[in-house]
């Protein structure tokens, strides 16, 4: 099982309304891919992550890059033991999510600052970001008694 997470910027406008529907159609495909994860979007920017067996991310992630919709910047992924977001299949995250915590931007930064070739702690920026997801993980158990279907 693979966990993913890339920073991509939009090459077009997203409005509430397209970013739902974006959400819904990448729920319902991913529901049949077994893949579970989040979107988020702000200024321009898109983090998502995704979660699942390793081929079916992979194969996912092939299409992600070729939607030219948005750029990928950058992008991590590592083996994972569990889901991080078992009952997610595409939950669309809002900045109002994360008024308390803003990891989002940390991961964000994280990752375009992993692109820099002078950045000589990779594997320590690597690190970080996955701590960070893991505690986004935690906390939506904390705050939500009920999972999102």
């Amino acid at each position: 099982m693979k966990g993913l997470v890339y920073v991509s910027e939009a090459t077009m406008k997203f409005d509430q309304t397209k970013l739902a529907n974006l959400t819904l159609k990448a729920s319902n495909k991913n529901k049949l891919l077994k893949i579970t994860g989040y979107l988020y979007y702000e200024k321009n920017r898109f983090i998502q992550y995704i979660e699942g067996d390793d081929l079916s991310i992979d194969a996912l992630f092939e299409n992600i890059k070729k939607d030219q919709r948005h750029n990928v910047i950058n992008v991590i992924s590592q083996e994972i033991n569990k889901r991080r977001f078992p009952a997610w299949q595409m939950n669309q995250l809002k900045k109002e999510d994360f008024v308390r915590t803003k990891m989002e931007h940390l991961i964000t930064d994280l990752l375009l600052l992993k692109r820099n070739k002078t950045v000589d702690k990779e594997n320590e920026w690597d690190r970080m970001a996955w701590e960070m997801i893991d505690r986004m993980a935690k906390l939506r158990t904390m705050v939500y008694k009920y999972p999102f279907a």
